[in-house]
């Protein structure tokens, strides 16, 4: 039962790891838009909002701070697959330990 369980998670787990490991560029991009650019620009249409008196200011910071966290998620999962140790396959150091 247990080597059928292992036969369908390890396939999916290799796949899993292609999938959610993004381009450098697109990476790079998206970290950028959430750390400092949607950011900035919350702040910048809710600061204009207080001063010349527009609408949703509140609503536009809490999409902001949804979306944000929405792709800052994506990104934490791309990045821990992307520093994930490939598993070795054939000559690891488990099968020379097995030959002396």
């Amino acid at each position: 039962m247990l080597f059928y369980l292992a036969a369908i998670i390890i396939p999916v787990a290799l796949t899993m790891r292609e999938v959610f490991t993004l381009p450098d560029k697109v990476y790079d991009i998206l970290k950028f838009l959430v750390t400092i650019g949607l950011p900035a620009t919350s702040t910048f249409y809710v600061g204009l909002a207080k001063v010349l008196g527009w609408p949703y200011a509140s609503e536009v910071a809490q999409i902001t701070t949804l979306v944000c966290t929405f792709i800052g998620t994506l990104i934490g999962i791309s990045s821990h697959y992307y520093w994930q140790e490939p598993e070795l396959e054939g000559d690891d150091l488990g099968d020379e330990d097995a030959h002396l």
